[in-house]
């Protein structure tokens, strides 16, 4: 997308509500990845994690027909995930999924990024409910979207894969969970990427190419390019 276009859309983002930063991917984490979006004939389908706001934006290149984009946003918070609902009832091509916490073990964690093929079915049998008042806590461990393997998505037709939550270590069971649902060259945007190894735990599942990152104040996010399966590749080479 063009820049001219890009501050467009963000600029009739912000008269409808959207505030950068907070409940939002930041304003430069955004450009960055939309100059890498351009406007095809079928839809974007982005499966965003967190960052509720960042609905607005999504809105605003729909109706400035910049953009045809299919959003679907994971959000655990119910207070948050109300407030989204209201906003997104006129909305068109975005969808709220409202997900539980589930807790799992180390050894647990393990298998789901030792066995990324079977991650998806295995994330609904193992595990334990999070009660709503650690939802919050910032250094919560192994913790992830409960119904997270229950999102209705078609394999290999996630195009941007955004990862602003939950908090803690957990989010990055999006890569192994979701690693089906993306295809080959999706891009990734991780917010707060230095939090956590995020980075190093996306490439036990995939291979990437880093595009951009920000270590900017409280801008603190990478956006990098997939280029392929670790998995798949081992599994070529073995045979």
């Amino acid at each position: 997308m063009l820049i001219k276009d890009i501050e467009m859309a963000l600029t009739l983002a912000e008269s409808k509500g959207w505030k950068p930063g907070g409940e939002s991917i930041s304003r430069n984490a955004l450009i960055h990845l939309l100059r890498r979006l351009e406007k095809t004939t079928t839809e974007l389908r982005i499966l965003q994690l967190g960052s509720s706001q960042t609905v607005f934006v999504w809105e605003a290149l729909r109706s400035l027909d910049l953009l045809p984009v299919e959003v679907i946003v994971i959000e655990h918070d119910p207070i948050r995930a109300s407030q989204l609902l209201t906003n997104t009832t006129s909305m068109t091509g975005i969808t709220l999924n409202w997900n539980s916490l589930k807790q799992v073990t180390d050894g647990e964690c393990e298998q789901l990024f030792s066995e990324p093929a079977e991650a998806s079915e295995r994330w609904g049998t193992i595990g334990k409910s999070v009660p709503l008042n650690q939802y919050q806590h910032y250094t919560i461990r192994n913790t992830f979207y409960g119904e997270a393997h229950q999102i209705p998505l078609l394999h290999n037709k996630i195009d941007v894969l955004i990862v602003d939550g939950p908090h803690g270590n957990g989010r990055s069971f999006a890569f192994p969970i979701f690693s089906s649902l993306l295809k080959k060259d999706a891009l990734v945007l991780i917010d707060d990427f230095d939090h956590y190894p995020f980075a190093a735990d996306l490439e036990r599942i995939f291979s990437f190419d880093e595009i951009y990152k920000d270590v900017w104040e409280d801008q603190h996010w990478l956006l990098v390019r997939l280029t392929g399966g670790k998995i798949e590749a081992k599994a070529m080479l073995q045979q």
